[in-house]
């Protein structure tokens, strides 16, 4: 039925370069939906790694800040987001 899936090399190069199987292993494999977030810190400038989804407060490093609460989904984020990490 589907072809077995093994760890090394592209799956596409694999089946000859077939872009159709290639996007069928696309469709069943989800994307994650959260990111990490370059986040600055509004107190003192500080620059830090924050998980969107963080299920704790989050503080700064440097001064102890609130920089993300847990609102069940989504971290509400308080500091100034500078950009998404891919």
């Amino acid at each position: 039925m589907w072809p077995k899936r093994d760890e090394g090399g592209n799956q596409a190069e694999k089946n000859g370069g077939d872009p159709l199987m290639s996007e069928m292993w696309g469709d069943l494999i989800p994307t994650p939906q959260s990111k990490f977030l370059m986040v600055t810190c509004n107190e003192c400038g500080n620059t830090q790694i924050v998980f969107d989804s963080a299920k704790i407060v989050v503080k700064c490093n440097v001064c102890g800040a609130v920089l993300a609460k847990p609102s069940g989904g989504k971290a509400i984020i308080l500091g100034k987001k500078e950009r998404t990490l891919e």
